[in-house]
């Protein structure tokens, strides 16, 4: 009888903390989350700069004319920016979906 009262004593404590814990997760996950949509934009920006090195050095190599050019910079501005803007709305989604259900989402 007393082994019953331990273990059930050490199953209400054990089920008491787990929500503390998910609390904690989820809002970990949020920070997360809001990190990486400052890293997005970074890292598009960055993959926009090498896109136009590269496209420059096809230019000074005479591979393209300058219409060319910028018609093929303003195509990866382009590009890139809707990127940014996709990518940013997804991780926003991810994040009003943890914060409106606190962390608690159905899994398929």
């Amino acid at each position: 009888m007393k082994n019953y009262i331990k273990i059930l004593t050490l199953f209400i404590a054990l089920i008491a903390t787990i929500p503390s814990y998910t609390q904690d997760d989820y809002e970990e996950k949020i920070e997360v989350l809001k990190a990486q949509k400052e890293k997005i934009t970074e890292q598009e920006k960055e993959a926009l700069k090498q896109e136009v090195k590269d496209i420059n050095k096809r230019l000074e190599r005479g591979d393209i004319s300058e219409e060319e050019a910028d018609v093929l910079k303003e195509t990866a501005a382009k590009k890139r920016a809707l990127n940014i803007e996709n990518r940013l709305a997804i991780v926003q989604n991810q994040i009003d979906l943890l914060e409106r259900n606190r962390g608690k989402i159905l899994v398929l």
